[in-house]
């Protein structure tokens, strides 16, 4: 049977959780074909599948149509045809509220520097935590909205909230 997938909350609303994971380590001898989704209150014992879907074949899942201000638990199991392995917890309870908390960008020193990167050239990442940006900064009172960003340069989030640039 596969390990147990790495599990990361990515964003959360009033009403819904995304979740990302990274595929487990161990595979158990047979590739890894999708995952279980499974969700339950903070104060419940009864784990739910948290998709309609038999399996969720991404390693990403919003769960929608949460209550407002509930606490819930999530894991993640990954399956193959020898079976369904351990679960992957997210390690604290998830709230379904709006993020509030502000992005704060950590640029690594060699990101500081001004550079120029061709079309096709390989993803420079550009690491936050908090909230999703809606703006970047570029300078001189310049400043892009997020979704033109992310449109023009595909920008993906990505599960520990560093927004990754695929090309200029």
């Amino acid at each position: 049977k596969p390990g147990a997938p790495v599990v990361f909350v990515d964003d959360t609303t009033r009403s819904s959780v995304s979740l990302m994971w990274n595929r487990p380590v161990r595979d158990g001898g047979s590739r890894v074909t999708g995952y279980i989704v499974e969700m339950r209150p903070q104060d419940g014992e009864e784990w739910t599948k948290a998709h309609a879907t038999s399996a969720v074949r991404l390693t990403e899942l919003t769960i929608d149509k949460l209550t407002e201000g509930q606490g819930y638990k999530f894991r993640v199991s990954a399956i193959n045809e020898i079976g369904v392995g351990e679960p992957g917890e997210v390690d604290r309870v998830v709230f379904a509220r709006d993020m509030l908390e502000a992005p704060e960008v950590e640029l690594d020193v060699s990101l500081k520097r001004a550079m120029k990167v061709s079309a096709g050239a390989h993803p420079h990442l550009l690491p936050h935590q908090g909230q999703t940006l809606t703006h970047l900064h570029l300078g001189k009172g310049r400043q892009i909205v997020y979704a033109d960003l992310a449109r023009r340069f595909g920008i993906h989030n990505k599960h520990h909230g560093g927004a990754v640039v695929k090309q200029f």
